[in-house]
């Protein structure tokens, strides 16, 4: 499946400390981020993430596994995706958080609201 289910989505937005890159995996669209997600950079990473999961596809796929550090900002920005893709009936998955995003995660608990994946991506 290629990106032609988010036309509008640019192969790439980089801002200071933070690059996302738009990509396709078997499920769907899937961006790549890179660098520091924190709340100076939540917006870079907001824009995309707005446009593929307007795509309708059913699946969503975040790879941050380049990410070197996470906060509750983007974390929350994450989370309130997640809920949106699910009262659609479709899913976000998380590939490869950092220690920082983890640790957010492990507070969570099973609470998390988003499956996190983690290996090689297909």
């Amino acid at each position: 499946m290629s990106l032609d289910h988010a036309p509008d989505l640019p192969p790439r937005y980089r801002v200071g400390r933070l690059a996302v890159e738009a990509s396709s995996s078997p499920a769907g669209p899937r961006l790549v981020v890179v660098g520091e997600l924190d709340a100076s950079t939540v917006p870079v990473l907001a824009e995309p993430l707005r446009q593929a999961a307007g795509s309708e596809v059913p699946v969503l796929v975040v790879d941050v596994r380049r990410v070197s550090f996470c906060d509750v900002a983007g974390m929350k920005l994450l989370a309130e995706t997640a809920n949106r893709l699910r009262v659609g009936g479709r899913r976000l998955v998380v590939h490869g958080p950092c220690p920082s995003l983890q640790l957010l995660l492990d507070i969570l608990g099973p609470a998390a609201p988003f499956e996190l994946a983690s290996g090689p991506l297909a």
